[in-house]
């Protein structure tokens, strides 16, 4: 990588590290583990009175498993209570198809080409995806001078470049608005470097035209999150109370609100305090394809929405100690999230990754085994197979990381590219594998590292085709 940039990332990261390393320390002395929640029952959520039939199990209940297994550990303290308004925990009202034998499986008939470099940067890029029902690969590359990334399509047809717009790097993610046309991304302006007081105002960039506009200033004071393809999301146990939002953001997102306050959704589930700085001040926001339902996520929190009931339901995933999303895919058909989890608190090192997929039709939940630490997550068009990026170990400074193609009917696994070793270079919450909408293509990060060091010498995305041989 430039070592001016190089530079630049590690001022950076050795501030960001220091404060989570002690954040981290202190959690790891008072950690409380919750325990499992029963399993999940179905969508339509609604909040259960007396003499409606059973209560869904507590997050705290223990399961007779968790309950015969006599720990050397000491006992850890209850978690917090849960707010007596929180929304109810999910149950999902689908069946599940009536029993019939597996479809066989269909991994070894999918033909990957050898991967071919189409992008390289000697600063750093990174994939966000691909833009809806195009050929247009959506990325960011990093100045060579200053700390900004330019957000950027590859066309995978003409191989052309089109520049969107210049954001900072404290800016957070950008993402595409297809309705509109735009790219959206924040900027975080800093108000008081002593105290350390910011905003965070979003702008929109216009392609067609090279307009660009902020058109929120201070998002928090409008309690909003935004979500990718251009959703914005409000909270509000009275919606009809809420200011307008201002006109310029009318135009370019599709405004929903959800009846429900903020600050209850993001109740404590520890039993000590977790530091200001690790505490989520917003949810991460997803629309299922068929615009449905809403993903909601943070650290350590899943909720759904149902756009249809306006209703909000909190979902609980895994056993003890439950885990949470750090990264949330919707299938193409709306009825599977698959989620890269962790099952440490805010601020934890060691996080532990590990797949979930979710059925949001019948609530059953997969913890497929996959081969290292998934790091990244690709779904096909099919809806049933799914590309993971994986961490098998390190040496030295760099990851080896290989490229799986899964069956998530099945819970079936292949290797892809068994000579290839892929990561390194730079991450920005983005997975390192996007598959095409159609099926056809595959980009994948594949930068050139230094054997010794780790350290990035040129970063690169590669391209491979697919077939099926059927």
């Amino acid at each position: 990588m430039n070592i001016r940039v190089w530079r630049w990332l590690s001022v950076l990261s050795g501030l960001a590290l220091g404060g989570v390393l002690l954040a981290g320390i202190v959690m790891w002395q008072t950690q409380s583990r919750p325990v499992a929640s029963t399993p999940l029952a179905a969508l339509a959520p609604a909040r259960q009175a007396a003499g409606d039939g059973a209560p869904a199990q507590d997050a705290a209940t223990p399961s007779p498993a968790a309950a015969d297994f006599m720990s050397p550990l000491p006992m850890p303290s209850p978690v917090s209570a849960r707010p007596p308004d929180a929304p109810p925990f999910c149950t999902f009202g689908g069946e599940a198809p009536a029993e019939t034998a597996p479809a066989p499986s269909i991994l070894d008939k999918f033909v990957f080409s050898e991967p071919t470099v189409v992008l390289t940067d000697e600063v750093g890029s990174d994939i966000l995806g691909w833009l809806p029902g195009s050929n247009q690969l959506f990325i960011v590359r990093y100045h060579p001078d200053r700390p900004l990334r330019v957000i950027e399509t590859w066309d995978a047809v003409t191989s052309k470049i089109r520049r969107l717009a210049t954001q900072t790097f404290l800016g957070g993610r950008p993402f595409w608005v297809d309705a509109a046309g735009v790219v959206a991304y924040r900027e975080t302006e800093i108000l008081d470097k002593q105290s350390g007081q910011y905003r965070a105002n979003l702008w929109v960039s216009t392609p067609e035209s090279d307009e660009v506009t902020q058109v929120v200033q201070d998002l928090r004071q409008w309690n909003v999150s935004i979500g990718e393809g251009g959703d914005i999301v409000r909270f509000s146990p009275t919606p009809d109370a809420l200011a307008p939002l201002p006109e310029a953001i009318q135009r370019a997102f599709i405004e929903t609100v959800i009846p429900a306050d903020l600050s209850t959704l993001l109740y404590s589930k520890y039993a000590w305090e977790v530091p200001e700085g690790h505490r989520p001040k917003e949810f991460s926001v997803v629309r299922s394809p068929n615009g449905r339902l809403f993903a909601l996520y943070a650290n350590p929190y899943l909720y759904l929405y149902d756009t249809s009931l306006q209703s909000i339901c909190e979902v609980t995933l895994g056993e003890s100690p439950l885990r949470f999303p750090l990264m949330v895919q919707w299938s193409p058909d709306g009825q599977i999230l698959a989620m890269i989890t962790a099952n440490t608190p805010p601020g934890a090192l060691v996080r532990s990754p590990q797949i979930i997929l979710l059925n949001v039709i019948t609530g059953e939940q997969k913890q497929p085994r996959v081969e290292g630490d998934p790091v990244g997550i690709s779904w096909g068009p099919d809806s049933r197979h799914l590309l993971i990026m994986s961490r098998l170990d390190k040496e030295q400074w760099r990851p080896i990381d290989k490229l799986f193609l899964m069956d998530a009917w099945l819970d079936k696994t292949r290797l892809l590219f068994p000579d290839q070793i892929w990561g390194g270079g730079s991450r920005f919450e983005v997975s390192d594998v996007a598959w095409s909408p159609n099926g056809q293509e595959v980009a994948i990060k594949c930068p050139r590292l230094d054997e010794k060091e780790g350290i990035m010498i040129e970063d690169r995305i590669c391209l491979s085709s697919v077939k099926t041989d059927r």
